[in-house]
């Protein structure tokens, strides 16, 4: 676990480090990336970082398309843990949110994730994961939480 200074939410925002960890992600590297960028959360606040190990699909090349995201390559392949390591020591902001390349999550998912660390007591929160079974369900009217109810621990 990482310690930081509390977090005072009752003014503005805090910032967000948004981690994604990659391995042979090209197939869906792109929406992931879109659904980044339809986030709700403030630009300047949310430092989007995805980390790279060893592909073999050209996942790094169409993440170094995108301006807006800091790409972490490594060509040799470390596993998932160790690059998720590496890409915290270059996390440069209050709040570090973890997601798979494969998660769609919903545009107020970051903003129910840092509200609770407004509570003293709270070290880390998840969000509730829904397989999706088909492209039908990817639609916007059809997904009504991929990841919206927090849990606090």
């Amino acid at each position: 676990m990482i310690f930081r200074d509390k977090i005072n939410l009752s003014g503005e925002l805090p910032s967000v480090s948004f981690i994604v960890p990659c391995y042979n992600e090209a197939a869906i590297i792109e929406s992931k990336i879109k659904n980044c960028s339809e986030l709700d959360y403030p630009a300047e606040k949310l430092e989007i970082i995805f980390i790279t190990d060893g592909p073999t699909d050209g996942s790094d090349a169409l993440v170094s398309k995108h301006n807006n995201i800091k790409l972490m390559h490594q060509s040799m392949r470390r596993g998932k843990s160790t690059a998720e390591n590496r890409s915290v020591k270059e996390a440069k902001r209050e709040i570090i949110i973890f997601s798979d390349a494969n998660t769609i999550l919903q545009k107020n998912a970051v903003r129910e994730i840092v509200k609770y660390y407004a509570y003293e007591k709270v070290g880390a929160v998840s969000g509730e994961k829904r397989i999706l079974q088909d492209e039908k369900e990817m639609q916007p009217e059809r997904v009504k939480v991929c990841i919206g109810n927090m849990n606090r621990y």
